[in-house]
């Protein structure tokens, strides 16, 4: 029986342990990263392959953009007095947020000719 397959998560969870075992070597209490770790995550991502990396990129990217996106979405209405970044609706002068914002920004897609992905062939 052979090792379980790991999902490319998963392999850059484990790349991301060793790393940081790298960054704090030499301070008290901390575990270090060995030689066989590094060659097996090495092994991992090569496994993988190019394609394989480049969804998992693709995939970190629309986790980031979710996570903007939710974070916007939460501002409070009052973000334009007090200044920062904030969602706003056009010549009515409004702050969007939660479902209003979702609503606006489906109303806007809706009406707007699908664009091109970045990184996607033409």
């Amino acid at each position: 029986m052979g090792e379980p397959e790991l999902t490319p998560m998963q392999v850059i969870e484990l790349a991301a342990s060793a790393i940081k075992k790298v960054h704090l070597h030499g301070r008290r209490g901390v575990e270090t990263v060995t030689h066989d770790e590094i060659v097996a995550v090495i092994g991992m991502v090569l496994d993988m392959g190019a394609d394989a990396l480049v969804n998992l990129d693709r995939a970190l990217n629309e986790d980031r953009d979710a996570a903007r996106y939710r974070w916007l979405r939460s501002r409070n209405v009052d973000a334009i007095e007090s200044g920062g970044i904030f969602a706003g609706l056009t010549p009515e002068n409004v702050v969007l947020t939660g479902e209003d914002l979702d609503h606006a920004i489906d109303a806007a897609m809706a009406a707007t000719p699908e664009t091109p992905k970045e990184g996607a062939k033409q």
